[in-house]
Order: C-alpha cells, then structure tokens, then sequence
C-alpha cells in the first residue's frame, strides 16, 4: 500500500509532465499567498504627460517665423506677382497662411509684411495690420479670406491715406484734406461690431455713458463723427433703441464726409434715441 504522500507526489509528476519532457507547471500548484500577493499588488503608474499648453504660444510663434523664414523666396514672388496684377488674392492668401489653417492670424500677416519688407504697403494697411497686433493679444483674431481680400485692397490703393494722427476741426471739413477710405471704415466698423453693442446698451442703461459711445464711433480716431461713421454704427447695433427717423435723417444729408463734434454727435442721439 502507498502512503498518501507518495501518491500526491506521483500525481503531481504525471500532472507536471507535458510533451518533450518538459515539466509544465499546473495552474493549482500556485500558491494562494503568491496569487494574493499579485492581486494586492499596487497597479503600475503610468508616466504623467507634461502639459505643454504655456508655452504653445511661444512654439507656435517660432513654428511661424520659421516656416516664413523658409519660403521667403515664395513669399516674396507672390507678393511682386500680385502687385504686377499677374496674380490674384488667393495666390497671397496661400502663402501668408502659414499654419495652413485657412485663417490668417496678426502674426502671419506682420511676418509677411517682415518678408517682403512691407513693400508696396501703405500707412493705412500698417495701421489696420497694429490694430489686428493689439487685438490678438486677447481674442486671438484672426481674418478669413475675404477679410484678407479687403485688407490687401485698402492697403496697396495708390491713394495716400493719412496715418492715425487725430487732426484739427478745420482740416477735417476742409474739402482739400484727405479723407479716410470707405472700405476701411467699414472694415473697422465690422471688426468692432461687438465693442459697439456693449458701449451702445450701457448707454441704453445709462445715458452718462455716452462717452464711450462716442469713441466706438469716431472709427478714425479724429475726434469727430462722420456721417458715414453714425450710419454705420447705426446698422451694427440694428438700431436697436433709434427712432427710424434717425437713419432717414442721415439720409437726407449728401455729404457722408460731414463730420459732428462731441455736442452735435449728443444732440443727434438724444434727438432720436426712443
């Protein structure tokens, strides 16, 4: 008769033995304690991914100059090719549009004017290209392709714009001086269509506010009101709050370039203000 020890150990063997001679070790030969140890085992921590986000501008911004840097030669082709009327917008939108996102950004559009060394570049284009700077600081704006298409039009016109200099009463409404272009009128008119809302529904709450009104309307800066400035800060806020006499007023006037000072600009909205 076998002992019981001898028959575990034979049972064992043959329960081990596998193929080739090899010993296989049955999964019931693990101890518990070592398959509790495993369980009880803390889980293996994966590496923490660093965040990069502060200083994705600063990588963006070296991204950009870099890659202005390496297609300068194709920059500055365009750029005299577009000039010379043998291309059109779309051929300098492609080449300002570094990131390749179909937006172009402040900073895009100051490396191109770097690169061809704001060649063929007006005041006014300068002008509106640090206005866009600025803004971007906070709301990252940026301009599509027929923003782009307005801008190259206001800032290679033959016309010489004056900088934002504010000027006298008596050369505003001299018929010899130079006015400012429509289109960049409009252009600002759009772009500050929101800051033109706010400043106007203070006043609506508020009628002391009337001094911010007046500066998101005087566009060009020179401390006066142009009648085209009125007519368009009235379509931005839909007249919200204007009699409709008030647009019918302006009408009647055939000069846009007629401009009000402070208390004729305050008398007009208390006029017409519902």
């Amino acid at each position: 008769m076998l002992s019981k020890s001898r028959i575990v150990s034979r049972t064992l063997a043959r329960g081990c033995a596998g193929h080739n001679n090899k010993v296989v070790l049955p999964v019931a030969s693990i101890s518990a304690a070592t398959t509790s140890s495993w369980k009880d085992a803390p889980a293996i921590q994966q590496p923490k991914k660093t965040s990069i986000r502060f200083f994705s501008n600063d990588i963006q911004e070296a991204v950009l100059k870099r890659n202005a840097k390496r297609k300068t030669k194709s920059i500055i082709a365009s750029w005299d090719s577009y000039l010379e009327g043998n291309a059109d917008a779309h051929s300098v939108f492609q080449v300002i549009d570094l990131s390749r996102n179909s937006k172009i950004s402040a900073l895009e559009l100051k490396l191109f004017t770097d690169v061809v060394d704001q060649k063929g570049v007006n005041a006014e284009g300068m002008s509106l290209l640090a206005e866009l700077v600025e803004e971007n600081k906070d709301n990252h704006r940026e301009l599509d392709a027929q923003e782009l298409h307005q801008w190259l039009n206001l800032a290679t016109t033959a016309q010489d714009i004056d900088d934002d200099t504010p000027s006298t009463p008596s050369s505003s409404t001299s018929s010899s001086s130079p006015h400012r272009h429509e289109g960049v009128l409009k252009l600002r008119a759009k772009r500050k269509c929101k800051i033109m809302n706010f400043a106007w529904n203070k006043y609506l709450q508020d009628s002391s506010k009337l001094d911010g009104v007046f500066k998101v309307v005087d566009l060009n800066r020179d401390m006066n009101v142009s009648i085209l400035e009125l007519k368009l800060f009235l379509e931005s806020v839909e007249e919200k709050g204007i009699s409709e006499d008030a647009m019918k007023d302006l009408e009647a006037r055939e000069d846009d370039e007629y401009e009000m000072e402070y208390d004729e600009f305050a008398s007009f909205i208390e006029k017409y203000t519902n």
